[in-house]
């Protein structure tokens, strides 16, 4: 616990440019603590720790916990790392991330979303809905709302809204008073040694955090989270399409950018909610936001207008340009996706959204250890688009003890999936391969959840300065 501690006034983040982090670091800036972290990516971030008054160190060093109270890590760094095991010689007490969130949601009224994909959809959907019904929410976001400054905020009310995050099992150090499960699957499965069972069991341990009057939301079409909730012993309510689910997607109906989803609540028809963003993802991401926000029983026409509001989050099927390229219409897209779910249904609501064009995937895998685990069910994913553009890996931070490259996607898909579009190539190379490899109107989709994102707004630079010149 650090509020009410007066011996607690500086503190360190390491990793503190990761969304999560940055969010937790604004929180405790507007609480009045001093802050600064170190991070080697700092990238766009920069400007925005200045203007929080953030000190920030472009590598890590042992001088960069001088006066330092408290130390925050990110769980994407490993513990060998020199600031840790500087502030553990030093007896600087070290929190990781989830347990700081913790920290904070001991004093409010916690709403946690975990799940393998959803979790920062979701949780921008209820934050949206509660700010959008003036309950002035704190929240801490892994991804930036289109209708919000910055990743996180601190609210006045009772209220917090975080994601849960299962990568490394931290997320057993909080105890909201509603925790969402959007879906179980098989991502991260290193910190669970590689075990399903072990993964399920994390999940279990997370819930039962969970106070006796508290509330599990739940994806009640998921098989593994009902197994995870098998005799769990607290509330829950299931929402999705089965119809023995108390929250039911009746139906659902895509227009060009408007879904509409009809719902049924326990038993009795609640009515229509309408949502920009597209996609079967995101039908289920906005029950189990409506599911949260019923339970705090919001007023049913706010959530139908908040939701109508909502504009979607940086990153997910985020529209980022349209042009003339070889006189062939092409809209561009960047997605996080990284996970073969997430990379199946990006380019299937692509295929939605656009139906006439060619889909053309140019996909960095991400993390060695991932890509070697899954590179089968990848290469699958991947065989949906019409044409593959695969950039190597992006190790964030891991090591290629494994020798694996993306090389080994190419020959799963030339040896399951004969005859797709697939080639390899550098950063420098994509203007080039697309130019020469698009025959028709196209959408571009560049998923990752390393530097592509980056390397999709370099693309739309060069595409301006090519329009500018036509």
């Amino acid at each position: 616990m650090i509020r009410g501690n007066q011996n607690i006034k500086n503190i360190h983040m390491v990793g503190i440019a990761g969304s999560g982090m940055s969010g937790i670091a604004e929180i405790l800036v507007s609480l009045g603590y001093s802050v600064q972290g170190s991070d080697i990516n700092l990238g766009k971030t920069r400007q925005y720790f200045k203007d929080l008054g953030i000190t920030f160190f472009c590598e890590h060093d042992a001088g960069n916990l001088d006066n330092v109270d408290l130390v925050v890590y990110s769980g994407a760094i490993d513990k060998s790392n020199i600031e840790l095991v500087t502030a553990s010689n030093k007896n600087i007490p070290i929190l990781r991330r989830a347990e700081m969130l913790a920290d904070l949601m001991s004093y409010r009224f916690g709403i946690a979303v975990s799940g393998s994909h959803g979790k920062t959809t979701t949780t921008s959907m209820v934050a949206h809905i509660l700010t959008y019904a003036g309950m002035d929410p704190t929240y801490v976001i892994g991804g930036q709302v289109m209708q919000f400054s910055s990743h996180a905020r601190l609210g006045q009310s009772e209220y917090l809204v975080v994601e849960a995050d299962e990568s490394d099992g931290s997320f057993i150090h909080m105890k909201p008073k509603i925790a969402v499960i959007t879906n179980i699957e098989d991502d991260h499965l290193d910190h669970y040694n590689y075990s399903m069972d072990d993964l399920i069991q994390g999940f279990r341990d997370f819930v039962q955090n969970i106070p006796f009057d508290g509330l599990i939301l739940a994806n009640g079409d998921d098989l593994m989270v009902r197994t995870a909730l098998k005799d769990i012993g607290r509330k829950i309510l299931f929402y999705g399409r089965l119809e023995e689910n108390e929250l039911v997607i009746k139906r659902h109906q895509f227009a060009f950018n408007t879904t509409t989803i009809e719902l049924i609540y326990k038993g009795n028809e609640l009515g229509s909610i309408k949502i920009k963003t597209p996609g079967q993802h995101n039908v289920f991401n906005a029950v189990a936001a409506v599911a949260v926000a019923l339970s705090l029983g919001i007023d049913w026409e706010l959530i139908q207008n908040a939701l109508t509001e909502f504009n979607g989050i940086k990153r997910r099927f985020e529209f980022i340009g349209a042009y003339k390229i070889n006189k062939f219409e092409t809209v561009i897209y960047s997605d996080y996706a990284h996970h073969p779910t997430e990379i199946a249904v990006t380019i299937e609501t692509a295929k939605e959204v656009y139906p006439e064009k060619d889909i053309v995937t140019i996909f960095q895998p991400h993390r060695y250890s991932r890509t070697a685990m899954l590179k089968d069910k990848i290469a699958e994913a991947l065989s949906k688009s019409n044409k593959i553009l695969l950039l190597d890996i992006y190790g964030a931070g891991e090591k290629n003890n494994l020798e694996v490259t993306s090389k080994d996607i190419v020959d799963v898909i030339d040896r399951d999936f004969n005859g797709k579009d697939i080639f390899l190539v550098g950063i420098d190379e994509i203007e080039k391969t697309i130019d020469e490899r698009l025959q028709k109107d196209s959408v571009l989709l560049f998923m990752g959840a390393g530097e592509i994102n980056l390397i999709a707004e370099d693309y739309v630079k060069f595409n301006e300065k090519k329009a500018c010149v036509a």
